[in-house]
């Protein structure tokens, strides 16, 4: 069995992968990457221990300044391969990718825990995985940091010991181990003056400066005796859910239907922060909370597909990132903006987009099947940007309505699970769909009340949903039957104080809920009262 990537160089500025022979049975796999002063990324995979590994270098010229990239690492014991999948932006604001794997080197009993990871200063985040999909770790690398010679962004080692949880970098540990201690004292005494050169890992050199001087020694004695602490486990249960494209029409001038108080052509996701997102924070203060950002590449309705075939079509919304990168590129490009106020606040980010485009449309017509979107060597093009901008959960709508054999589903599902992202399908799976048992359903709450609560006998519970691994996430929008286009509708229904009762009894019951935070706040609610019953 031999890799199935292969690329060549061709010009200076395009990308390299170097394959070598397979690994041997016995094997020591490492997942790494460098920086080099002349601007190019290497990155590795293999196991070294055989000498089989492949190189993915991407020179200077192909990587945008302005965009992370994206690593992530992972293994699969029942396929005995490790991956290394790595997203990057190149110099016409495309998003590109690119994955290494190297078959028959994941041990039988291997977990994602049995790695230690280190990494550096450079690197401007990196997460420890939650074992889903053997997912081991994720890097976000900044692109404009300039190094001299070569420079260790990460490395990944397989252990014999499970490691703990390594998520921010520790200064003064020069071995890697998650602990400052007299073994990088002395490392840092044995090795004073040295010029690292080339020399990767660099003994003594804690601070990943090239050098072995005497701000290692600080280092060391600032943080002597500190361990890297194992992060909370468990994801926060209260979300803020806004409708981004849909949420508004005001007029041709806003094709994708974006109110300009979320995002606008002269302010981009600045304009959210300022009106939306921000005085919720100034509210609850940071941490509060997690984003699900709804149709976040917007609502576009310049096209002529339709799902499904058949008497009940509707049209659907497909390829929202692409639509916007063609037609509103800010909305993708201007990320930064958003991601790295989030960051500063402590708020993670869910992403909802459109439905995968891999339907197969029978003999009543329907739009024509799109297989690439269960290429994992697309990846780029349906989620590049969610992936670089550190979205850690991704909605698909309608997606539990896709053929079981659906590329996207036997393929590239499994690709965002190895890079790091959790899937959620909506709505809810029929019981006949038993290969959706486990994984994670996001729904409206009261499409769960209506399938998963009153008819169990075709619908999975929230709670065999739950048992079987997945996650379940309730979109607090309408009392059930009664939204605008039901007969139930009553304008003089107080649906903000059903939509705050609703949510906090849903939280005290240890649900997840995603409800409009900003609403209720301007409504005069004390959203306070949420965040104190989704702890």
């Amino acid at each position: 069995m031999t890799p199935s990537f292969r690329w060549a160089a061709t010009t200076s500025s395009t990308v390299a992968v170097i394959v070598l022979a397979n690994a041997s049975a016995t094997a020591a796999m490492r997942w790494e990457a460098y920086r080099h002063g002349d601007g190019r990324f290497e990155f590795v995979l293999g196991d070294t221990m055989a000498g089989d590994l492949q190189t993915l270098w991407l020179d200077d010229g192909t990587v945008h300044p302005d965009h992370a990239i994206h690593a992530a690492a992972s293994g699969d014991v029942a396929t005995g391969t490790q991956y290394l999948g790595v997203v990057w932006t190149d110099h016409d604001g495309e998003p590109q990718s690119a994955r290494l794997e190297q078959p028959g080197v994941v041990p039988f009993n291997w977990t994602p825990r049995k790695t230690s990871l280190q990494y550096h200063t450079i690197v401007v985040k990196a997460e420890r995985g939650n074992d889903e999909g053997g997912f081991i770790a994720q890097m976000l690398i900044e692109p404009e940091t300039p190094v001299s010679g070569r420079r260790e962004l990460f490395a990944i080692q397989e252990e014999h010991e499970e490691q703990s949880d390594r998520s921010v970098d520790l200064p003064g540990d020069t071995d890697g181990d998650s602990v400052v201690n007299t073994n990088d004292l002395l490392a840092v005494l044995t090795h004073y003056g040295m010029d690292c050169g080339d020399i990767v890992p660099c003994e003594g050199d804690g601070d990943a400066s090239g050098f072995v001087d005497v701000n290692d020694i600080l280092a060391v004695v600032r943080n002597f005796g500190n361990a890297v602490a194992a992060p909370e486990e468990g994801h926060k249960r209260l979300l803020f859910w806004q409708l981004v494209g849909g949420s508004y029409y005001g007029g041709p001038e806003n094709p994708n239907h974006i109110h300009s108080q979320i995002y606008n052509d002269e302010d981009g996701w600045q304009a959210d922060i300022d009106h939306r997102i921000g005085p919720v924070v100034d509210r609850l203060g940071p941490g509060a909370f997690d984003m699900w950002m709804h149709n976040i590449g917007g609502y576009w309705h310049d096209h002529d597909q339709v799902w499904p075939s058949g008497d009940n079509i509707q049209s659907m919304i497909f390829d929202q990132l692409e639509h916007a990168r063609q037609q509103r590129p800010g909305l993708v490009d201007d990320l930064v903006t958003l991601t790295d106020y989030l960051d500063r606040q402590d708020i993670g980010r869910y992403a909802y987009i459109g439905l995968p485009r891999c339907w197969d449309p029978g003999e009543d017509g329907g739009f024509e099947p799109q297989d690439d979107h269960g290429k994992p060597e697309l990846v780029h093009r349906y989620y590049g940007e969610l992936l670089q901008h550190g979205f850690q959960g991704i909605g698909h709508d309608a997606s539990v309505h896709v053929p079981e054999d659906s590329p996207w589903q036997t393929e590239m599902v499994p690709e965002l699970k190895r890079r790091g992202v959790e899937v959620f399908f909506e709505s809810i799976p029929r019981r006949h769909m038993d290969h959706l048992l486990g994984q994670s359903v996001v729904a409206e709450h009261r499409i769960w009340q209506i399938f998963a609560e009153e008819l169990p006998d075709i619908f999975f519970t929230e709670q065999e949903i739950n048992e079987a691994g997945g996650r379940t996430i309730h979109i607090i929008t309408w009392p059930a039957g009664m939204s605008p286009e039901d007969s139930g509708w009553d304008p003089d229904f107080d649906y903000a104080r059903w939509r705050f009762e609703t949510s906090k009894r849903l939280l005290e019951e240890g649900k997840t809920v995603a409800v409009r935070l900003s609403y209720l706040l301007n409504r005069g609610y004390p959203i306070e009262e949420l965040v104190a019953a989704a702890q």
